[in-house]
């Protein structure tokens, strides 16, 4: 009947390999090996424990005819491999670090001996990677927790590996900023040619990280430089393979707090030099993590909050109409030179002499007369504030704010959840959610201008590993990356009649979306601008991923499609 049945299994799985074309990358580790006796045969039937040194979780399995043996779906962490078998005497291997798309050979050479007996080696002769000749760099926990990150997302530690080059402006790289975080280019394929996945599911928008957790929740992650394995793909540069943190038998926490503001600063040395008052900003990061266990040596949990509000130094220089100019006075320009006459575009005429053309007079003194000024350009142009330095002759750069602010705000929450239903069979899910909201671009503290963005993300990922038999393994696993990026000015809700537009015109506009006017000036600060235009739009990634791993012999087969 097992003769029967796996041949068809296997064809169901070569048909969708071979419908489907997006490979999915693996998050976890394996173990693998071959158990021998004195005289380097194979042993078979042997049985193999592999120990979490942290949950008390063992996955068991029996060596094949040829002794050969292989554990996948292992999280990043510490291992024991145990293995016995009557008249011999129990191979231990203690202390195996498993990282991240780890592929470890293990192998045990047993002798003839009571069970009772131990042979016990160190994992520093186990901990081989035999089986892939691709290049990468694996940033671990320590590194970390005791790296400088200065913007707290790990994924900035992605410039340790070889071959990558940093290709911001010296953009921030805060975990609310995905954009800088990707803006990296591996071994010369460009800038934003990377992929990225958390848990083995896809974490990406558009063409940036989607999501960045912060590091308290992280347990490690792996940047796959240069790949052979046909599991990798959907880009031609770095796959970062995140893996966050699951919870142990312990019960650990922490609290945090990460503080730099000007409160704690001097005026910097072109502040004093010009007088001015020392510039405001402020960035405080703050959470809590806690992982444990539900039920010891079976299900596990893991919760981290992060709040990041902070505030971004925005100086600028800007031109405003002097009070002259408010009153139609132009005449301070005419001075400079001929090029500012304004003229008055009621009395445009044909040319007299060349057709086609039009001629129109130059107001005299170049003043606009009071009766020809809009009322409701008046009242635009008290929005605008008096200058406050002397600018340029033609009045250009007469504003400055030198202590402006663009107000910044994040929050983030993750949680996993751990199960191992039996020995041959686990489950995990893990959700993430975060908010920011940047409130910036108010030039002159009134509605006319500013606006606010904000980004949510909300990622979930769920994975389920069952072994069907020792040499045949299944693993489905599914994912949702959701991103919205609404976007609204400052203004929305504004009521246009205070401007003076009339009834039939205001009407056009409902109120709850009604904003100040956008008005462009030529030389001027402009009025009601937007990034991208009131409203929203949202990024969605789904992914299944299936596959199928068959040990025969000594081969080991995978199969699956995403």
């Amino acid at each position: 009947m097992q003769a029967r049945t796996l041949p068809g299994v296997l064809a169901a799985v070569l048909i969708v390999l071979f419908s489907t074309a997006a490979p999915a990358q693996e998050a976890r580790g394996s173990i693998q090996g071959r158990v021998t006796d004195t005289s380097g045969g194979g042993v078979p039937g042997a049985t193999v424990e592999i120990l979490n040194l942290a949950t008390g979780v063992v996955t068991p399995t029996t060596t094949n005819e040829e002794g050969s043996y292989r554990v996948p779906f292992l999280i990043p962490g510490t291992y024991r491999v145990t293995v016995s078998l009557s008249g011999f005497s129990k191979f231990v291997s203690d202390r195996i670090e498993v990282h991240v798309a780890d592929v470890l050979t293990v192998d045990a050479g047993l002798k003839v001996g009571a069970i009772t007996d131990e042979v016990t080696v160190t994992a520093s002769t186990a901990t081989v990677n035999r089986t892939t000749a691709e290049l990468g760099q694996l940033v671990d926990a320590r590194r970390i927790a005791e790296l400088p990150i200065r913007e707290g997302s790990p994924v900035e530690l992605v410039i340790l590996a070889p071959g990558v080059t940093v290709t911001t402006d010296l953009r921030s790289r805060k975990a609310a900023f995905n954009n800088g975080l990707s803006q990296f280019s591996t071994d010369g394929v460009g800038e934003k040619k990377n992929d990225f996945t958390i848990d083995g599911v896809s974490n990406v928008a558009n063409d940036r990280v989607a999501y960045s957790p912060p590091s308290a929740s992280v347990e490690e992650f792996k940047i796959h430089t240069t790949s052979y394995d046909a599991g990798v793909g959907n880009t031609m540069g770095a796959v970062v393979n995140l893996v966050t943190k699951s919870g142990t038998n312990t019960l650990r926490g922490q609290a945090y707090e990460w503080y730099r503001g000007a409160a704690l600063d001097s005026r910097n040395f072109f502040d004093k030099r010009a007088d001015r008052p020392k510039r405001d900003y402020e960035d405080n990061r703050f959470g809590a993590a806690v992982g444990g266990p539900i039920r010891s040596n079976r299900t596990f949990y893991f919760a981290n909050v992060e709040a990041n509000p902070f505030k971004v130094p925005s100086p600028n220089i800007l031109t405003v109409p002097t009070a002259k100019m408010r009153n139609g006075d132009f005449s301070d320009l005419l001075a400079i030179g001929p090029q500012y006459q304004i003229y008055n575009p009621f009395t445009t005429r044909p040319h007299p002499t060349q057709p086609g053309r039009f001629v129109r007079d130059p107001f005299p003194g170049n003043v606009i007369p009071s009766g020809l000024l809009d009322p409701v350009a008046k009242k635009i142009l008290d929005y605008f504030p008096m200058p406050n330095q002397t600018g340029t002759i033609d009045g250009q750069q007469n504003f400055q704010n030198p202590t402006a602010v663009a107000f910044e705000t994040y929050y983030t929450a993750t949680g996993r959840v751990d199960h191992n239903i039996a020995t041959n069979h686990r489950i995990y899910g893990r959700f993430s959610w975060d908010f920011w909201e940047e409130v910036k671009d108010n030039r002159f503290d009134n509605i006319a201008t500013g606006i606010f963005l904000n980004r949510k993300n909300r990622i979930l990922g769920l994975d389920d590993a069952y072994t069907i038999r020792n040499n045949l393994l299944v693993n489905v696993r599914g994912g949702l990356s959701r991103q919205l990026f609404p976007e609204r000015r400052r203004s929305q809700g504004f009521d246009l009649s205070t401007l003076g537009f009339s009834p039939q015109l205001v009407s056009l506009a409902p109120t709850e979306i009604a904003t100040f006017p956008f008005i462009n000036y030529d030389g001027f600060q402009d009025f009601g601008v937007s990034e991208s235009g009131d409203g929203y739009f949202t990024t969605d990634v789904y992914s299944v991923t299936g596959s199928l791993m068959w040990l025969v012999r000594s081969h080991n087969m995978k199969f699956g499609s995403e």
